[in-house]
């Protein structure tokens, strides 16, 4: 059920990049070498595509400013190890390819350049498994590959030299499906070398790289300044010009979302009573989706399902908690920025 072993990087290899020191996946020697570089899973997160880590999360990991996370994986993380081997087998008998496996490798060109492939073709070509629930499975829609695996594998050709990579995923406990990746060396491989020799180098200089706009930044900064109190006088002299800039994105956010629901009542009256528009070749245009149920619609058309189907749900009665713990409820309290309207 193996696929075929190689010791040592692949011939198509060697020119573009070495062997990195093999620890036990999830060790904690392998957790302190992936602090050595920037692994090609990391990518996503540099480029702002990763919801639940920044690049002030991925520096802080990088220069020992946290402790080594020793958690235990999730189960989600555990079962797709496991399945690694089983898509793999699949993927040789689909392709009728043998698919060998070895260790991470080092960019010899961009040294601080990581890749762990999951294995590879004879002629070089990267092989990717991927498992990823149902919450996720938009994000592999219509033969589209998600974008933190693209970018997981663009990082891994830039470190190989690889032409192309076939990213073998399990979507929901479905069937194998194969994606095929080109190498993009207009856009992609120029951008992910860019950024991240930027990002590696407020690592080597020991200096936080600049906050983003992810959610995991915001969790960061809720984390780091977790109690308020008075005033603070902005010795910067750069408060006004990013609360212009608020100000200026809050406008641009009302028009974007305007324009966004003019496009979609269109799509929607072209769609009429079908479920997907498509071109004259055949490509799908748009489509309609499930969403959420219309609740106030179920209780005013269905009544007595509506009453079948409505549970008691425990809530905490926070303005109770406010008025008997005040201190509690406001380090409890989420903050968001407030900036007045200019004069």
């Amino acid at each position: 059920m193996t696929a075929t072993i190689q010791t040592g990087i692949p011939e198509a290899w060697r020119a573009h990049c070495a062997p990195v020191p093999e620890h036990k996946n999830g060790s904690a020697e392998w957790l302190l070498e992936r602090r050595h570089g920037v692994g090609a899973s990391e990518i996503s997160t540099i480029l702002g595509f990763n919801q639940y880590s920044s690049t002030v999360d991925l520096w802080e990991d990088k220069t020992g400013r946290r402790p080594v996370d020793t958690t235990p994986p999730s189960p989600q993380a555990v079962w797709g190890h496991r399945m690694e081997p089983y898509i793999r087998l699949d993927a040789e008998e689909e392709t009728g390819w043998a698919i060998g496996t070895c260790g991470s490798v080092v960019s010899t060109e961009w040294p601080w350049l990581r890749y762990s492939p999951d294995g590879f073709f004879d002629d070089g070509g990267l092989f990717e498994a991927k498992t990823t629930g149902f919450f996720q499975r938009d994000e592999w829609a219509d033969g589209q590959t998600a974008d933190h695996a693209e970018l997981q594998v663009q990082a891994g050709m830039a470190v190989t030299g690889a032409k192309y990579a076939i990213v073998a995923a399990v979507i929901d406990r479905g069937p194998l499906q194969l994606r095929k990746v080109e190498r993009d060396d207009d856009v992609l491989i120029p951008l992910i070398v860019d950024r991240t020799r930027e990002f590696w180098q407020h690592v080597i200089d020991d200096i936080q790289p600049p906050l983003d706009g992810s959610e995991a930044t915001t969790r960061l900064l809720t984390d780091r300044y977790p109690d308020h109190n008075g005033d603070v006088v902005d010795d910067t002299g750069t408060a006004a010009e990013w609360a212009a800039k608020y100000r200026a994105a809050s406008v641009a956010e009302k028009e974007a979302e305007r324009a966004k629901r003019e496009a979609a009542n269109n799509l929607r009256e072209l769609i009429g009573s079908a479920t997907r528009l498509t071109a004259v070749d055949g490509d799908v245009v748009a489509g309609l989706r499930g969403g959420k149920v219309d609740e106030k619609r179920l209780v005013a058309e269905h009544p007595d399902l509506a009453a079948q189907y409505t549970t008691d749900m425990p809530v905490i009665d926070t303005a109770r908690l406010k008025a008997d713990h005040p201190d509690i409820y406001k380090a409890m309290q989420f903050t968001s920025i407030a900036v007045p309207k200019e004069k």
